[in-house]
Parts: C-alpha cells; sequence; structure tokens
C-alpha cells in the first residue's frame, strides 16, 4: 500500500514537474516572441524613420540642386540681359558714332604735354563763357565775348601765345582739340548775341567771320584749316584794327589771362613785318 502511495507520489511529482517546466518553457517563448515582436516593431520604426531621413536629404538635396539650377539661370539671364543691353547699344551707335568713340579715345592717348596746357586753359574759357551766359548780367558780357574771340584768332592766326605755347606747337590732335573748343566757344557767344562778330569793327566783319568758318572747319577736320587761308585782306584788316580791337581785348583780361600776343604787344608796323616773314616761310 505505502508502495503504491509513493509510486503514485513520483508519478504526481513528474506530472507536477513537466507541467511547471512547460509553463516556464511557455513563458519565456510567449516573452521572446513579444520582446522579437517590440523589437522587429521597433527595427521597423528605425528603419522607417532613416527611410524618412534619407529621402529628406535626397529631397533636400534635390531642392539644393533645384535653387543651384535656378541661381545659375538666373545668372544666365542676367547675363543675357547684360549682353543684350550691350548689343543692342552697339547696334544702336551708327558706323559715325563707333568712330567717334574710337578716335576720341585715340586723341586721349596722344596728347602732348604743350597740347593739354592749352586745352586745359581753353576749357576753362569755355567754362567761363557759359557761367556769364548763364548769368543775370549777361547783357555787360558782350565786349568780354568780343575779346575772347579776337584773342582765340590771335592765337590761331598771327602766333599768339597760351602759357607760352603756340598753336603751331601742338600735335595735330591738341589743335583738333583745341579747335573744338573754339568752336563751341563761338557757338555759345553767337546764341546769345547772334552778330556780335560784325560789331567788333566795321574793318574786320568779314575777316572775323571767315576766322570763324576756318575754326569750324578745322573742328571737323584739322587737314582743313590752314592760317593761309585766311587770306591777306583779312590778315590786314585785323592788324589795321588793333588799337580798336585791344579795347576788347583788356576787357576780357581777367578770362584770357594766359594768352599773350604780338598783336597787341606790337606796333602795327612790326606786326605786318611779322606777317610778311610769315607769309614768305
Amino acid at each position: 500500500m505505502r508502495g503504491d502511495i509513493m509510486k503514485n507520489f513520483k508519478l504526481n511529482s513528474n506530472k507536477l514537474l513537466v507541467i511547471l517546466l512547460s509553463g516556464f518553457i511557455l513563458i519565456t517563448n510567449n516573452g521572446c516572441t513579444k520582446k522579437s515582436e517590440n523589437n522587429y516593431q521597433q527595427g521597423v520604426v528605425e528603419n522607417n524613420y532613416y527611410d524618412e531621413v534619407i529621402h529628406s536629404k535626397a529631397d533636400n538635396g534635390s531642392l539644393e540642386n533645384d535653387l543651384s539650377q535656378n541661381s545659375a539661370s538666373n545668372n544666365t539671364v542676367e547675363d543675357n540681359l547684360k549682353t543684350d543691353s550691350t548689343d543692342n547699344k552697339e547696334s544702336n551707335m551708327s558706323e559715325q558714332d563707333k568712330y567717334k568713340e574710337q578716335k576720341n579715345i585715340a586723341v586721349e592717348n596722344s596728347l602732348s604735354e604743350e597740347d593739354n596746357i592749352v586745352i586745359g586753359e581753353i576749357t576753362s574759357i569755355k567754362d567761363k563763357v557759359t557761367s556769364f551766359l548763364d548769368s543775370e548780367e549777361v547783357d555787360k558780357f558782350k565786349d568780354q565775348a568780343k575779346g575772347i574771340f579776337i584773342s582765340l584768332v590771335d592765337f590761331f592766326f598771327y602766333d599768339g601765345e597760351v602759357n607760352g605755347v603756340k598753336f603751331d606747337e601742338l600735335t595735330d590732335s591738341g589743335k583738333k582739340k583745341v579747335l573744338e573748343l573754339a568752336n563751341e566757344i563761338d557757338g555759345l557767344i553767337v546764341k546769345k548775341f547772334p552778330d556780335y562778330k560784325e560789331d567788333i569793327s566795321e574793318f574786320t566783319g568779314d575777316a572775323y567771320l571767315k576766322a570763324s568758318e576756318l575754326i569750324k572747319k578745322g573742328a571737323n577736320n584739322v587737314k582743313d584749316f590752314s592760317k593761309e587761308k585766311l587770306g591777306e585782306e583779312n590778315y590786314n584788316a585785323i592788324i589795321d584794327a588793333k588799337d580798336e580791337l585791344i579795347t576788347y581785348t583788356k576787357s576780357a583780361f581777367t578770362t584770357i589771362g594766359s594768352f599773350s600776343s604780338k598783336t597787341w604787344n606790337f606796333t602795327k608796323e612790326k606786326v605786318k613785318t611779322w606777317y610778311e616773314d610769315f607769309k614768305n616761310n
């Protein structure tokens, strides 16, 4: 009896152990399964996160590339606009304008020291003439304007000097520039006093009109300017009116102080002697 009880107890103990072991294994497996599921889910989440990050970076890279491309495109457009603007400017310039622009650059690069001295002085005179003509007392300026033009003619045709420099000592580029400035000064005065050259003297009207014509031709083409073209009659008319002309040059002295002249400092006989020597050389 007792042996049967012990036998049954062992059997029951073994069954209980098996049951306990089975429960433990089941719990362990469930725990592992849940942990695996959690790890799997976490892995999915992490993978999704990394995928989103990668896609986001890729999208940002595309956006940056797009912005760079847009920036490059905008720069290209700006460059094209600048090019178009330059092209339009050049296409709108006539051949004559292009020639003048190139010629002006060439002239600026070929001026001598003497050229710059005279150009500077006559530019200053032009500025003063402009200022006088714009002032309220312009009517008082007429005699001074006559003196300025008389001194310019003396410089071009009678070996007058500007700060010790004669017209013949200038380069062709310098001569042309000075003739251009003188022509501009004459034009400014004519706008306010149309007949001022004829009013200088009853003897010199034609002479100064001829001088003005030659100055204008020289401004357009320096090779068309020549002292001899003034003509002997006009040369003598201006010399004969010497004493009358000095009145105007004195009036303009504050403006033309850098000018000096044989015509005004010599007697008429000496000026005529100078002219004969000039004519024969």
